[in-house]
């Protein structure tokens, strides 16, 4: 049977992955807003797809907390995506 992985072993991953490859040395600045971007991508894909099963599956009001949180979670994301963007075509690709 296969076993979920928790939220934590998976953000736990996410960062520990980040974390490694920014200490590989110095890296073109363009190319870390790239990943960035990339990266912030995915997180607000995840943080959405989180708020819609709270949304849908924790509707006690004991769980407005949660759900507030990955709202705020999910906006601050998507905030960083579009300036991470903005940052990104103000310095234009890599080639």
């Amino acid at each position: 049977m296969k076993r979920l992985i928790s939220s934590f072993a998976f953000w736990h991953r996410i960062v520990y992955r980040t974390v490694t490859i920014s200490e590989m040395g110095p890296q073109e600045p363009k190319d870390v807003t790239r990943d960035t971007a990339r990266d912030l991508s995915a997180l607000v894909g995840e943080l959405a797809a989180l708020k819609a099963d709270a949304i849908h599956w924790l509707t006690d009001p004991e769980y407005a907390a949660l759900r507030h949180h990955l709202e705020a979670a999910h906006a601050a994301a998507e905030a960083a995506l579009v300036e991470a963007r903005a940052v990104f075509e103000e310095n234009g690709p890599t080639g």
